[in-house]
């Protein structure tokens, strides 16, 4: 028997917003809901060893005392910036059985090794799956700069952070008043989103989990930062969602949100104008800068960042708004059909 500790540390920073009160409420909220999550079962213990997997007991703790932050790591932890950040870990202890599996490419204690080091893995992806979450519970409220996980005290791998994303998009729903964009606990899109198919194995499945995954994709720090690409993302989350056919997908996006998430009395375009946006310039219709581009200050450069930011703000409110509503309606699909009354009509079933 190999007894292993595994800690994973996560520098923690509120959002960035001068309207920011708001989401810096919700931080607060959001960081004493993570550590509440403690020793739960949302944990699972990927140890290829047992053929039905376990749960891992983590304890969680918030670390603000830099003084207390782990020496191996620590210039990862501190970042580039200057902003004032917390730092969570994640701790937990694991007893390794006697190994079933035989390999003879190797040894006895490569294997345990190797099973360790998937351990470690599933845990950094189980702390993933919570804050990908937070950002549809409460959008906006936190950003995860680079992370770092100890294997028994030694470096094992780096954690990848977490962009603060639906800022702009709470703010524009809140502008326009459409949609209506809510607070969530995160443990209530916890027990919605694993029972997702695929999300807990790291792979979208179904249209719901497609979506789940495209803002995966948003909140990664990896993936360029450039709205241009993020719109690309969010409406194929709202297509999983909303779009039953490839024909006519404009149409079905106005109808089927209206339907869903409420009429919306002004601004009735927005959406089009979104979805309009995201086809013209993935289908090469659109005028767009450099990459290089030095001249942010140019006139054609303005309109086409303007245009790019509204389409996507409005487009990533409609998604987080149909994702907390579906999560509040215990829903795992969207599904239309045609109903006769005085006229033929479209309704939610």
């Amino acid at each position: 028997m190999s007894i292993i500790d595994i800690k994973v540390y996560l520098p923690i920073l509120p959002p960035l917003c001068i309207e920011g009160e708001i989401f810096r409420d919700w931080y607060m909220e959001a960081k004493r809901e993570i550590i509440d999550l403690s020793h739960s079962d949302y944990f699972l213990l990927s140890d290829p060893n047992d053929e039905e997997f376990g749960t891992l007991d983590v304890l969680i703790e918030d670390i603000e005392d830099e003084s207390q932050w782990p020496s191996i790591g620590q210039k990862i932890l501190k970042g580039k910036s200057s902003r004032v950040r917390t730092v969570f870990c994640f701790s937990a202890h694991c007893e390794l059985l006697p190994n079933k599996i035989q390999d003879p490419t190797f040894s006895d204690g490569e294997l345990m090794r190797l099973r360790a080091s998937i351990i470690v893995s599933g845990l950094i992806q189980a702390i993933s799956d919570i804050m990908t979450l937070v950002h549809i519970a409460k959008p906006g409220c936190i950003q995860v700069d680079t992370g770092i996980a100890l294997l028994n005290g030694e470096l094992s791998d780096t954690v990848r952070g977490f962009h603060s994303t639906g800022i702009d998009a709470v703010l524009v729903a809140k502008k326009v008043g459409w949609p209506q964009i809510n607070v969530l606990t995160i443990k209530e899109v916890l027990i919605w989103a694993h029972k997702v198919q695929g999300f807990r194995d790291g792979h979208a499945q179904t249209r719901l989990g497609r979506a789940l995954g495209a803002l995966t994709y948003l909140i990664n720090p990896d993936v360029l930062d450039d709205e241009t690409m993020d719109i690309m993302w969010t409406m194929l989350g709202l297509e999983a969602l909303y779009c039953s056919s490839n024909s006519e997908l404009s149409k079905q996006l106005k109808e089927k949100t209206e339907i869903y998430l409420g009429e919306r009395t002004e601004h009735k375009k927005k959406l089009e104008t979104a979805y309009n946006f995201r086809s013209r310039f993935a289908h090469g219709d659109m005028d767009f800068p450099l990459s290089y581009s030095p001249w942010d200050g140019a006139e054609i450069y303005e309109r086409f960042m303007s245009e790019s930011f509204e389409a996507q703000s409005f487009a990533l409110a409609t998604l987080l708004a149909t994702l907390q509503k579906m999560c509040r309606e215990d829903r795992y699909s969207l599904d239309f059909d045609y109903i006769l009354r005085d006229k033929k009509k479209l309704a939610l079933i």
